[in-house]
């Protein structure tokens, strides 16, 4: 519950405008999901905390 994380955002291109959503779980200093980016299907994501 408190390492989940998900938002969605809006993009245009071609003269569309596309919702992307994500949804992942976060873990120590690594994030894996998914993005969604409706009719171009669901892929998985990955991100990993820069050091400083």
């Amino acid at each position: 519950m408190g390492n989940e994380l998900s938002f969605s955002y809006e993009v245009s291109f071609g003269g569309n405008t596309n919702s992307i959503q994500v949804k992942g779980i976060i873990t120590g200093d690594e994030f894996a999901g998914n993005m969604t980016m409706g009719q171009f299907g669901s892929f998985p994501m990955t991100a990993k905390r820069a050091a400083q």
